[in-house]
């Protein structure tokens, strides 16, 4: 090899073996892959996906389940994430699981607003409902709330008229 002036000299990197060791001096070499997967870590990724659409699923109908499965969902995504990194492997759906038990905790803490806010509404609502013996009682429950969901949220009055959205 010949060197220029100005230029730093060139150094060889040796593959395994050339050196008389098992080692070469090749930096990239302590990089290796992990293998194609640890199956508990693969399982425990696939555990925390199912988890989080389950939390997502339960967001969507019971909004303080959803809020209980979103953090187990979180909790199993994060440690298997960082198992993988740690075992150098791969878990297959550690990450969707995380992203589907965020945007879960997400729906579940509106729906948990949502029903602190209008508390007193629903229980209202849902005593007339239960007290309503025909459809037109059903209807004055469905108006008078309306009416109340509109007052507490200052919009103009008939917003919900006409029982389109109850």
């Amino acid at each position: 090899m010949s060197e220029e002036p100005g230029q730093e000299p060139r150094t060889r990197l040796d593959a395994p073996g050339e050196n008389g060791t098992d080692q070469g001096t090749n930096p990239m070499q302590t990089l290796k892959p992990g293998p194609s997967g640890d199956p508990q870590v693969t399982r425990t990724g696939r555990r925390a996906l199912w988890l989080g659409i389950v939390a997502l699923l339960m967001a969507l109908i019971v909004a303080y389940l959803g809020v209980v499965m979103s953090v187990v969902a979180l909790y199993v995504g994060i440690r298997t994430t960082r198992a993988a990194r740690r075992t150098r492997s791969r878990a297959p759906g550690a990450v969707p699981g995380i992203v589907l038990a965020s945007i879960a905790l997400v729906i579940s803490m509106i729906g948990m607003a949502f029903q602190i806010f209008f508390w007193n509404d629903l229980q209202n609502y849902s005593k007339c409902m239960s007290a309503a013996n025909t459809i037109s009682d059903e209807h004055l429950c469905k108006d008078a709330f309306a009416r109340a969901f509109e007052k507490k949220l200052h919009l103009p009055e008939g917003s919900f008229k006409g029982g389109k959205y109850l």
